[in-house]
């Protein structure tokens, strides 16, 4: 493994723009903020664009896009035949799709308007970006599109990347509705060269997102009983089983069954159950009120839109209960569970070596949608990819290509 840091030298990179004028690229300096949310807000309220850099909704609060902006690093091309305005840009930042907060796997935006990604301004900014991503010390790059940008397509096999994966429902255009991303990943460096020791905490903004459409309240508790004979009642998480809730994930980690330590922090865990707008169940044991699984459920932190359609899982059983079908209990709550808090559909993210996970996700409802490599990294088993899934039970207006 290298001990090198990232290279912090200074720029030097120049960009054609779409009228042939030859712009400086720099970073992203001290009170320019603004003018680059301004160009954002632009670029994502334009209609039916033949490429699309942002969605509708995407970052329509400033503080999101703050956010991303101060965990990533963004370059921006001036223009100085209009007083130095801000042309275009890009933002590297840590990928919400790493499954550890010491991310080796970088998101690139894009923000260029239709008339510069015809005249080849985006694939000129992959290329930068790439570059950009390999300079900061990623192993990963992944370019999150819109379905419709079909013309972006080309520029990113070109550039080197690979398609990965479709996400449905994640995402929203003006004058066109709900519609799919598309996720397309490079390797910028290999993966034994990566230093862990440079990489900054990946942001989680998105994680607090809510849904703003109806809710239907689950009827709770409900019981089961479970194929050992034991009845469980299921109910919302109540404040006195917080430290088991957190416990059963915690020793999942220890156990290499599915979740990277930094997801299962008992803090991390506590601050999403008191601030966020996520779902939670539990599974207790009526004789002896032991916590034997658990459920979450959180707005998906790769939906590009601010209002997500799409919610994560998350599930835990205790391994003496393990055959005793509370896994597939939990996969069956799922869709009602998620209609509760307004979501339309469930995405998940399994470890590609739990095969038994896949099985039982795919024999009730999900369907395979991708696999991203190189996302995760544990201790006993090194670098590892994660298997993308979904559900679809709700209805959402799906964007026809253009």
């Amino acid at each position: 493994m290298s001990t090198t840091p990232a290279d912090t030298s200074p720029l030097s990179l120049t960009i054609v723009s779409a009228t042939g004028s030859e712009l400086p690229v720099t970073s992203l300096r001290d009170g320019r903020f603004d003018d680059l949310y301004r160009l954002q807000r632009c670029l994502a309220e334009v209609e039916k664009p033949f490429y699309a850099a942002f969605g509708e909704d995407e970052f329509v609060n400033e503080e999101g896009f703050r956010s991303l902006v101060d965990s990533g690093d963004t370059l921006i091309a001036i223009d100085g035949q209009k007083d130095d305005a801000i042309d275009s840009f890009v933002c590297v930042a840590p990928s919400v799709f790493a499954r550890y907060y010491n991310a080796a796997v970088a998101d690139i935006f894009i923000g260029v308007d239709s008339a510069q990604a015809k005249a080849g301004m985006f694939r000129k900014w992959i290329d930068i970006a790439t570059a950009h991503a390999r300079k900061l010390g990623y192993v990963t790059s992944l370019v999150q599109t819109f379905v419709t940008n079909v013309g972006a397509y080309n520029d990113l096999r070109e550039a080197g990347y690979e398609f990965c994966a479709v996400l449905p429902t994640s995402g929203r255009l003006r004058g066109v509705g709900v519609t799919d991303t598309v996720l397309w990943r490079k390797y910028v460096v290999e993966r034994n060269d990566f230093d862990f020791s440079v990489r900054r905490v990946p942001r989680d903004e998105c994680w607090y997102f809510g849904s703003s459409r109806p809710r239907k309240p689950m009827e709770l508790p409900r019981r089961y009983t479970l194929k050992n004979g034991t009845v469980v009642e299921m109910n919302n998480l109540q404040s006195e089983d917080v430290d088991a809730y957190c416990h059963l994930f915690v020793e999942a980690t220890e156990r290499g069954e599915g979740y990277t330590a930094d997801e299962t922090n008992p803090e991390l865990t506590r601050h999403l159950l008191q601030n966020g707008n996520v779902g939670t169940c539990i599974f207790k044991t009526v004789d002896t009120s032991e916590v034997v699984a658990a459920g979450l459920l959180l707005p998906a932190t790769f939906s590009r839109t601010t209002d997500p359609l799409v919610c994560g899982g998350a599930m835990v059983v205790r391994p003496d209960f393990a055959s005793t079908g509370l896994g597939t209990l939990l996969m069956q709550v799922w869709p009602e569970m998620a209609t509760s808090y307004g979501f339309d559909a469930v995405f998940g993210e399994t470890f590609a070596k739990h095969t038994a996970v896949l099985h039982m996700s795919i024999k009730n409802g999900m369907r395979l949608i991708g696999c991203i490599p190189g996302t995760i990294k544990l201790p006993t088993d090194g670098w590892g990819d994660t298997i993308l899934t979904y559900m679809q039970f709700g209805r959402y207006v799906k964007a026809s290509k253009m």
